[in-house]
């Protein structure tokens, strides 16, 4: 008796998405899966298996990090003037909350200081 794989025991081994091999079967005569959880013949998997392997990086699944990197790496047009100001000044603007947050002491800000004002205490 040959062993069986499940779908989606297959496409986590491979790297891609259960329905990338659910799409593939039907292109190799196998009609009767329709789901992830489908048990696949061994022979049947390893068919799944070559062609996976072989096509390389077009039907693998590409993880987040990939995605990002890949974003990241893309040129990018230059900005204009107007919105290099706006960045320069959101970057001073964000340098000076830092300092100030480095530079904070209990007690030191002028909100604590003080309390509530008398007109917001609760009067008992």
């Amino acid at each position: 008796m040959m062993s069986a794989i499940r779908i989606n025991e297959l496409a986590r081994e491979l790297e891609v998405k259960p329905k990338a091999i659910t799409d593939y079967l039907p292109e190799i005569g196998i009609t009767d899966k329709k789901s992830h959880s489908s048990a696949l013949e061994e022979d049947v998997a390893n068919k799944v298996r070559e062609h996976f392997h072989s096509a390389g990086g077009d039907k693998r699944s590409r993880s987040l990090d990939d995605i990002r990197a890949q974003a990241r790496n893309q040129d990018k047009p230059p900005a204009s003037p107007e919105m290099e100001a706006q960045i320069a000044k959101a970057n001073q603007m964000w340098r000076d909350v830092a300092e100030g947050a480095r530079s904070w002491e209990p007690g030191s800000s002028p909100i604590v200081q003080g309390g509530r004002p008398e007109s917001n205490r609760r009067k008992y």
